[in-house]
């Protein structure tokens, strides 16, 4: 069953982490972007930034982006460039 809403109404159960590491080391995706600060840090186990994550998973890339949520667009102009950025880097790619 898909889940969906804001971070606060979403409530991950310990096994996501562990199904989405083995989707991505199965899949090898090029990235992994989360548009959530609060995903990401439910992924990685602690507080991140935006920007490309210093670590990866194999040969995925992972990226940490600002929502593109209009309950996010008080931050949407100070954090565009992070999409800016990984744009660049998919096309580079």
């Amino acid at each position: 069953k898909d889940v969906a809403g804001s971070d606060h109404e979403v409530r991950p159960r310990p096994e996501h982490r562990m199904l989405l590491r083995h989707k991505i080391e199965e899949n090898r995706p090029d990235f992994l972007a989360f548009t959530s600060l609060e995903a990401a840090k439910r992924f990685v186990g602690r507080r991140v930034g935006l920007g490309r994550y210093e670590e990866s998973i194999g040969t995925t890339s992972i990226y940490v982006l600002p929502s593109t949520s209009p309950m996010a667009d008080w931050n949407w102009t100070a954090n565009k460039i992070h999409w800016w950025e990984f744009a660049e880097r998919v096309r580079a790619s």
